[in-house]
């Protein structure tokens, strides 16, 4: 199992857990904005008071990442091929990334 797909199956407790207490639609705006607020640089939604968003923030710093949990959220929310085409473009994103490093640490050797 890869480690993105993996990483998203470890997300739902909590992210059960966090849509209980906040409700699942909350929770997925509130992380939604964390995953545009990360692809945009800006720390705009860090000064927020939202419980909600803290909680998640914590959630996804500490275990799986802003993207695993909003592809769990969505799952949850019973918006499977939504989550599928989230997990998919969160792998092609990373995998292009890591590309990009590699390249550079060759430059540089």
């Amino acid at each position: 199992m890869d480690t993105y797909f993996y990483n998203f199956v470890q997300a739902f407790p909590d992210c059960e857990r966090l849509a209980q207490k906040y409700g699942l639609e909350r929770c997925l705006a509130a992380c939604k904005d964390l995953c545009d607020d990360l692809d945009s640089n800006s720390d705009e939604l860090f000064g927020t008071d939202d419980e909600c968003l803290h909680s998640i923030t914590r959630e996804a710093v500490a275990k799986f990442g802003a993207r695993n949990m909003y592809a769990a959220f969505l799952y949850l929310s019973g918006n499977v091929e939504a989550a599928e085409l989230h997990l998919q473009a969160h792998r092609f994103i990373a995998e292009g990334a890591m590309l990009s490093i590699t390249e550079i640490l060759k430059r540089q050797n």
